[in-house]
């Protein structure tokens, strides 16, 4: 296979051949559905098409969400996480609107989306790099990163695949420009601006924008300088009206605010720079960041001596090559925007531009053969074969019981909810009862009076019975233990205390232990009225199926296993 790939690195229709690629990669995809943020999107969109990525409103609004169990009784009550998005929320509003049942289409939109990426970066490396063997490889080893295969599987991460599109066409079209010329310098930052409007992650463009002028062009510093600044300009007015307007997240754990976490920013920026750069020069593995209960140190500690390692293969091209080190900048550069939100290998598409075209350079420099020596065989074999093979399956981790599939199995066994009151014991993720709720709401399906969640998180739980109405929750590695688990609250910045009553209208949540980080171990929770009565209907999840759940006895002791918290 090593060899096709070679081959189809000289031909020279590459960005069509590569675009028609992960198009016949991404057709599988099509069969994917909605899952999760897509059902709350859809809801979202018939009343504000233009402002789908509200998900907390934060304040008032977001304690009513808790009180009605849309939000976990453990969210923070000051929680906000409102997204400007409105060119993304528009392209979804269309879709509901004019063909809501025809899902298959909304999935070949994102696959169109991805190829027309893959011809645009196949036509920066063209620009950067010439005719050389490193331009094609560099398009190639984009084009099969697997950590784009997320976004091109999953409706809602539509943004990212605009933002990726319009972004990169503002680089090449900066790259193009020429001389003096109004219209060549104007239409970057036209399209630039419009890019904003798909996604925050735009941003990042800033990165190569800043690498070229310090390092590829040829002009004065004051002609450097002209040419970025209206993109530095434009940047900064959208940041003062994106906060000025009250967009932005808080009191989260996975979305950080700079102003108000700066110590947790920075923090994520040292996990993110190590696994974003050995994702875009490696293997993509930035997603473990938010999955790991513990030991996130270690995979950082363990990728930065695989970098380190590396280093002597890369430094000379570094050193040498001003294209190299542009590539680097790039990669670094992109990183940056990146440090407000947990790390996940489907928002590579900017690190991406560099790493790809940095491993391609060192992989050709000096004449060198792609598949000479252990190492570059082995990285040229991980940005080719296996990413093909790993590419489709990563189309479909938005179905995974962490994301997608908790809210089809909890909407699976709500078999006779009319009039009742669902109680799950644990959930998968803080989200699947706002999806499953918007997926019934989307299906007119019978919807039960309330739904509510005990424990969010991937852990084995204890349920005791202490009275005719109160149960208690022990968690051994307590709530909160990874990051998908603190999307509504950082124990860290908001602990909890023994003692503390959160109400809902259905039950109290009294902490009785916490961990050493203020997260909750142990919780009571009393019911408005006994257990048995046939208001409630108690389900859990084991592993990925949500079952029916019985009480114990008086005094009795529960050992229940985990819900699964990925595939």
């Amino acid at each position: 296979m090593a060899q096709y790939f070679i081959r189809l690195s000289n031909v020279r229709v590459l960005p069509r051949a590569l675009a028609l690629c992960v198009i016949v990669l991404g057709l599988p995809s099509l069969a994917i559905g909605l899952q999760a943020d897509d059902f709350v999107i859809a809801r979202r969109v018939r009343s504000v098409p233009w402002d789908a990525y509200l998900f907390f409103p934060g304040g008032a609004e977001t304690n009513n969400l808790r009180m009605q169990g849309v939000l976990n009784w453990s969210a923070s009550h000051d929680l906000k996480l409102h997204l400007l998005r409105p060119l993304a929320s528009l392209s979804h509003a269309l879709d509901f609107t004019l063909w809501p049942e025809v899902v298959w289409l909304m999935h070949l939109e994102n696959v169109l989306l991805y190829a027309a990426i893959v011809w645009i970066v196949a036509l920066i490396y063209a620009e950067l790099l010439g005719s050389e063997q490193s331009a094609r490889l560099a398009a190639m080893f984009y084009a099969f990163c697997p950590g784009h295969a997320v976004s091109v599987g999953w409706v809602s991460s539509r943004n990212t695949l605009l933002s990726a599109l319009l972004g990169l066409a503002t680089i090449l079209l900066f790259l193009r420009a020429k001389g003096g010329r109004t219209l060549a310098a104007v239409a970057p930052v036209c399209v630039h601006a419009l890019a904003l409007f798909a996604g925050e992650a735009t941003i990042a463009v800033m990165a190569p924008l800043l690498a070229y002028a310090l390092v590829l062009d040829v002009g004065s510093w004051r002609s450097r300088a002209l040419r970025v600044l209206p993109h530095i300009v434009l940047c900064g007015a959208y940041l003062v009206a994106y906060t000025k307007l009250g967009f932005g997240a808080a009191h989260g754990g996975m979305y950080l605010n700079a102003g108000q976490q700066p110590w947790a920013v920075a923090q994520n920026l040292l996990v993110a720079v190590p696994l974003y750069l050995h994702s875009s020069l490696v293997l993509p593995h930035a997603g473990l960041a938010g999955l790991l209960p513990s030991g996130l140190w270690l995979l950082v500690l363990v990728t930065c001596v695989t970098l380190a390692l590396l280093a002597p293969w890369f430094l000379p091209v570094l050193r040498s090559d001003a294209r190299a080190r542009f590539l680097g900048l790039t990669a670094l550069g992109s990183i940056l925007p990146l440090a407000a939100v947990t790390p996940q290998d489907r928002l590579v598409f900017f690190v991406g531009v560099g790493g790809c075209g940095l491993l391609a350079l060192c992989l050709t420099a000096n004449g060198r053969e792609p598949l000479r020596g252990w190492l570059p065989r082995t990285l040229f074999q991980l940005h080719t074969s296996a990413a093909v093979l790993a590419f489709v399956p990563l189309c479909f981790v938005c179905c995974s019981p962490a994301i997608g599939g908790g809210d089809s199995a909890l909407n699976d066994a709500l078999t006779d909810p009319a009039g009742r009151d669902v109680v799950v014991l644990n959930v998968p993720v803080e989200t699947t009862l706002m999806s499953t709720i918007s997926m019934r709401e989307r299906g007119h399906v019978t919807m039960p009076r309330s739904m509510r969640a005990l424990y969010v998180g991937g852990a084995a739980y204890d349920v005791n019975r202490v009275d005719a109405q109160t149960i208690d929750v022990h968690v051994e590695r307590g709530w909160f233990a990874n990051v998908l688990e603190r999307i509504v609250r950082d124990p860290s910045a908001e602990p909890f205390a023994p003692g503390d009553v959160e109400l809902t209208d259905r039950f109290s949540a009294r902490v009785l232990e916490v961990d050493t980080h203020g997260a909750p171990r142990r919780v009571r929770f009393r019911f408005a009225s006994p257990l048995e009565d046939a208001r409630w209907l108690w389900l859990r999840f084991e592993k990925a199926r949500a079952v029916r759940w019985t009480p114990p006895r008086l005094h009795e002791t529960q050992h229940l296993a985990a819900a699964a918290s990925l595939f």
